[in-house]
């Protein structure tokens, strides 16, 4: 159960500091 919140919650940020590198 945890985990996989964890696991969501990491692809999210990485999904959004993606983004923001690619804006910059």
């Amino acid at each position: 159960m945890g985990l996989s919140f964890l696991g969501l919650l990491y692809m999210q940020v990485g999904y959004i500091e993606e983004t923001v590198k690619m804006r910059n």
